[in-house]
C-alpha cells in the first residue's frame, strides 16, 4: 500500500498501469520474502514465543521455505529490473538488508538498535520504490517515505515486547531487553508524538490540505490510544499480540493519510 501510494504521487497524474502494477507487485514480494526468510531463521525463538506458523507447526519443510523464498526474491527483483535501473538498486538494497538482518552469519536482529533501525528502513526503501519507478523523488514522496519508516519505531519495538521470552533466550539484544518494558513504551509513544508535530509544522512548507492534516492527526491520537491501553500490561504477552492487528491498520491509515495531504 505504501509504495502505491508513491506511485499515485508520482505519477502526477499519468498513471502508468504497467509500471504501477508491476512495481507494487514486486514490492510485496520481495516484504513477503523477507517476512519468510525471518521465519525460517527464526524457529527456535518462535517455538518459545508459541507462534502459530507454518515453520513451527510443522505445515512446511525448511526445504520448501528456503526454495519459496528463493522464488519470491526472484521475482520482487526481476519485476523491478523490468521498470527502471533505480527501482532495481533500491530492491538489491532491500535485498540484501533481509539477508544480513536475518542469516546466521550475520543475524543484524540480534544486535541491539539495528533490529528496528534495519526494519524500519527496509519499510522506508518500499515506500520509496513507488516514486522511483516513476522516476519522482518530490518532497511529498520523500515526506511519505520517512512517515512510514518511523512508523515502523512503533511496530518493531511493540513485537520485541511480546516476544522478550523468546528473544531473551537465544541472547538478542532488542529494546525491551536492553532498555527495559517502560522505556521502550516511551520511546514507541514518541513516535505518533513527532509524526503529529511534524505534520504541524509541514503544513505550509509542503502545501498539506487540511484533510492530510486531520486525518494524519486523528490516526496518531489513535495510535497513542492504543499505546496508553497497554502500558499497565506490558506483561501481559497476550494483550500485545492482540492489538498488532490494529496497529497494522493504523499503519494503512497512516499511509492513506500521506496520500490524501498531498493529492
Amino acid at each position: 500500500i505504501a509504495t502505491l501510494i508513491t506511485v499515485i504521487l508520482g505519477s502526477e497524474g499519468n498513471f502508468n498501469p504497467y509500471v504501477s502494477i508491476g512495481i507494487v507487485t514486486a514490492s510485496y514480494w520481495l516484504g513477503l520474502a523477507a517476512y519468510v526468510y525471518n521465519d525460517l531463521t527464526d524457529f527456535e525463538v518462535d517455538k518459545i514465543n508459541k507462534t502459530n506458523r507454518p515453520s513451527v507447526t510443522g505445515k512446511v519443510t525448511k526445504n520448501q521455505l528456503i526454495i519459496t523464498v528463493c522464488l519470491m526474491f526472484t521475482i520482487g527483483l526481476c519485476l523491478t529490473a523490468s521498470i527502471n535501473f533505480y527501482t532495481f538498486g533500491v530492491s538489491i538494497i532491500f535485498t540484501a538488508l533481509a539477508i544480513f538482518y536475518s542469516h546466521p552469519k550475520f543475524k543484524l536482529k540480534d544486535k541491539f538498535a539495528l533490529k528496528t533501525v534495519i526494519t524500519a528502513t527496509g519499510a522506508g526503501l518500499l515506500s520509496l520504490l513507488g516514486g522511483m519507478a516513476m522516476l519522482n523523488l518530490s518532497l511529498p514522496i520523500l515526506y511519505s517515505a520517512f512517515a512510514f519508516f518511523i512508523f515502523y519505531f512503533i511496530l518493531s519495538p511493540l513485537g520485541d515486547i511480546a516476544d522478550i521470552k523468546g528473544d531473551r533466550a537465544v541472547g538478542r539484544r532488542t529494546f525491551p531487553i536492553v532498555v527495559g518494558m517502560k522505556p521502550t513504551l516511551m520511546i514507541v509513544l514518541s513516535v505518533p508524538i513527532m509524526i503529529i508535530i511534524l505534520t504541524w509544522i509541514s503544513y505550509d512548507v509542503l502545501h498539506i490540505n487540511i484533510l492530510g492534516v486531520f486525518t494524519s492527526i486523528t490516526t496518531c491520537v489513535a495510535i497513542i490510544a492504543v499505546i496508553l491501553k497497554i502500558s499497565n500490561r506490558l506483561h501481559d504477552v497476550d494483550s500485545i499480540k492482540a492489538i498488532r492487528p490494529s496497529m497494522r491498520y493504523l499503519n494503512v491509515l497512516m499511509q492513506i493519510s500521506m496520500l490524501l495531504a498531498f493529492l
